[in-house]
């Protein structure tokens, strides 16, 4: 991944968490308010592309050219608990690997011919995003159903 792409996504992480941060300041005491940030690396084993998914392109293994990690991820997840029996989670999880590597045979993708051997750069995003509703069926000292 450059740093230009980690760089982006930080920015939009943080900018997020402020707008959270900022939003909820006079909240902070609501149990009924929270955000979770999580970090940790990616790996891939096996991550194949063709486009178009027919002749004459070819299936490149993105992990072959481009090594399979770790790479950095993040995760945030805001949770609002409306009232009793209602919630809303959401949840912003960004995804992006660019790296640079060598082809080990010929391939053809989007009718584009690369050669082997060629210094060849590989983008791969993933990126989710989630909103859920939540309704909680029973919630007491032994059952937390939702």
């Amino acid at each position: 991944m450059n740093h230009r792409d980690l760089s982006g996504h930080a920015a939009r992480a943080t900018a997020l968490v402020a707008l959270i941060w900022n939003g909820g300041a006079a909240l902070a005491d609501s149990p009924r308010f929270t955000l979770e940030a999580e970090v940790g690396g990616a790996w891939q084993q096996r991550n194949d592309a063709r486009i178009d998914n027919e002749p004459p392109n070819t299936r490149i293994d993105l992990a072959e050219l481009t090594g399979d990690g770790p790479y950095p991820v993040g995760r945030l997840t805001f949770g609002w608990q409306i009232n009793e029996k209602h919630g809303l989670r959401v949840m912003v999880a960004p995804l992006e690997i660019e790296e640079t590597g060598r082809l080990a045979r010929d391939e053809v993708f989007r009718e584009r011919d690369f050669v082997a051997g060629a210094t060849t750069r590989a983008t791969y995003r993933f990126d989710s995003y989630r909103l859920t509703y939540l309704y909680t069926l029973r919630d007491d000292s032994s059952w937390h159903l939702r």
